[in-house]
Parts: structure tokens; sequence; C-alpha cells
């Protein structure tokens, strides 16, 4: 499976980072939860001898983000949301409780439709 080209991870780090004029791999790297380095060992020539792999777990975590992003539901407060639900993913007691209450609005949401 082939990696994302440096101009694709470059538009999505461009989405991920609005009214910036750089860091957009960076930004990425801090929302895909990985490093600026990985990003960087994506995105050189296969021959390359710091070529690397891109994880299918990571493409599929890019591709998340970029549709987010092209939604209009990735804002910095959604992301630090995320960031706070994979803390509590960590801990089976929070999760659930965290799980119930957004179950017990999406379907009051729904009954009120």
């Amino acid at each position: 499976m082939p990696n994302f080209s440096r101009a694709t991870l470059l538009r999505i780090g461009r989405l991920l980072n609005p009214g910036r004029t750089g860091g957009h791999l960076a930004r990425l790297a801090e929302c895909a939860g990985t490093t600026r380095k990985a990003i960087s060992n994506w995105v050189v020539e296969v021959d390359d001898p710091q070529y690397r792999t891109m994880p299918s777990g990571a493409k599929r975590v890019v591709t998340l983000l970029a549709y987010f992003a092209l939604t209009g539901q990735l804002t910095r407060e959604t992301m630090e949301d995320i960031v706070v639900l994979e803390g509590a993913l960590e801990d089976e007691g929070r999760f659930a409780d965290i799980a119930a209450q957004v179950s017990a609005i999406i379907h009051d949401g729904e009954d009120q439709l």
C-alpha cells in the first residue's frame, strides 16, 4: 500500500491548521498522534534510507482527520475532545460513563426529530 504524497499530507495539514502559513505537517502529526519525524519518513522517496511505509492505521487516522476537517466537524475544540476521549478509552469505567452520556444525548436528539 503506497504512502500518501507529501502534497496530500500538506493539504490535510492545512485543513487542520487554518489561518496559519506554516507548521502544517507538525499540526497533522499532533492531531494524528504521531511525530513530525514519522511523517517525514513517510514522504521521502522510496529509495531513501529514511523511507518508512505508512501503517494502515495511520492512513486511516489521516483519512478520518481529512474527512472531519473537510466537513467542518474538526475544530480545535473537537480535537481537544478527541484527546480527552483517547485518555478515557484507557480507563474502562470512565469510558463507559462518557459513552452512556453521549448515547443519551444522541437518542434524545433523535426523539426530538
